[in-house]
């Protein structure tokens, strides 16, 4: 390149800006990747087998109230905001909304040069909540995410049919407490495989926060400098001999282990080598030009990776786990919906929420010992029939 670079370590030095500011240092890495991520977009990718991976990534940081999640986020979508050519979306989406979104930044691409036309976008979400809402809409607008993570995509409208979203780049940093985060994300998110496309990086409250985080101006400049650089890096990434091997034995390992986890840690753990992969090209590009992986960068980005994961896994488990008094009260207004009700009726009611069979027999045995409900005798063998009391069951 005909620019030097001014910074030894591009994410060592914005590691460093939250030097004592009581912010937790792993918000500060993952911020920090997630905007060379973001800047890198879809100008190198790392082949592999019959496809190219590129190094966007969807990063959620987790925890209580004011343990400096937006705090830590804010100064790398400041810094974003000064970037060229970046389209930042930080409001509310639907998939409805996001398609048309996608679409105008296809159009607005292809005025400046109709051979690049694929969307690139950088979604911050202050809030997940905010962003994703809750219910139908957000399940919709997570499984859309899920396929726009690393492919082409078709949506439909009324008065054009299908259109083509092609070969879109989606970076996404995200702030959220675990409380919020159980209502924005249903159990069927874990399975399908979207959460395990997102970097999760849980940090409790430890530490009483000092001061935000601020810079020399010499220093942001220095970043300035450095990430407009590393925006214009263009090509393939290759892994060196080494650090192919080490990959090897450490996707093995991994495999290896998550044998021994139970389904639905397997589910959260289904993405690790590709997210290694991933930070590994941005701790590549954060200290040279050149796009080869070396070991040492492969072994760095697995421990991130990993650290990552297992500070967060309790937090996403949770998810799958709705307390029992939440469930018991499900039940018992699900019957009051659609009172006097069959047993295969409200079976087929309740068994998404409700799938153990001997959980449901138990909770429903104890809506009846509570008074709370009553069953009513079988009617020509078509099974139990379950009903209110009849003092209020009135008007």
């Amino acid at each position: 390149m005909q620019h030097t670079r001014k910074l030894q370590n591009w994410l060592s030095t914005w590691i460093n800006l939250y030097t004592d500011t009581g912010l937790p240092r792993s918000f500060a890495m993952w911020t920090g990747i997630s905007v060379i991520a973001g800047m890198l977009q879809d100008n190198v990718v790392l082949k592999e087998h019959n496809s190219k991976l590129k190094p966007n990534l969807y990063v959620w940081l987790l925890g209580p109230p004011t343990a400096g999640k937006s705090e830590s986020a804010l100064p790398g979508i400041d810094l974003l905001r000064l970037m060229p050519f970046m389209e930042i979306y930080d409001g509310g989406l639907t998939s409805t909304f996001l398609f048309q979104y996608m679409e105008s930044i296809q159009q607005k691409r292809a005025v400046h040069n109709p051979t690049l036309v694929n969307p690139r976008v950088y979604i911050y979400s202050d809030e997940l909540a905010q962003t994703l809402k809750h219910g139908p809409l957000a399940e919709q607008l997570m499984c859309d995410l899920n396929v726009m993570y690393n492919r082409s995509t078709k949506y439909g409208t009324a008065a054009h049919g299908l259109k083509d979203i092609v070969d879109p780049v989606i970076n996404w940093l995200a702030c959220c407490s675990p409380s919020w985060l159980k209502r924005c994300v249903p159990k069927d998110m874990l399975d399908n495989g979207f959460v395990s496309r997102v970097v999760t990086v849980y940090e409790p409250l430890k530490e009483r926060r000092r001061k935000g985080v601020s810079a020399d101006p010499q220093v942001w400049a220095d970043l300035t400098h450095d990430l407009l650089l590393i925006s214009q890096l263009k090509g393939e990434f290759r892994l060196t001999p080494e650090a192919q091997a080490a990959r090897d034995r450490w996707a093995e390992k991994q495999f290896q282990a998550r044998l021994l986890f139970d389904e639905l840690t397997q589910h959260i753990y289904g993405r690790e080598e590709e997210h290694a992969l991933k930070v590994a090209m941005c701790l590549t590009v954060s200290s040279t030009d050149d796009l080869v992986i070396t070991e040492r960068a492969f072994i760095n980005a697995t421990m991130h990776v990993l650290n990552a994961r297992a500070s967060s896994i309790d937090v996403l488990r949770s998810i799958a786990m709705t307390p029992l008094v939440e469930i018991k009260a499900y039940l018992l207004q699900c019957i009051r919906n659609m009172a006097p009700v069959a047993h295969s009726a409200l079976r087929n009611k309740t068994w998404q929420k409700i799938d153990d069979n001997n959980q449901f027999h138990r909770l429903v045995n104890s809506l009846v010992a509570e008074g709370q409900i009553v069953l009513l005798p079988s009617q020509n063998g078509a099974g139990a029939v379950y009903d209110i009391p009849r003092s209020t069951n009135q008007p």
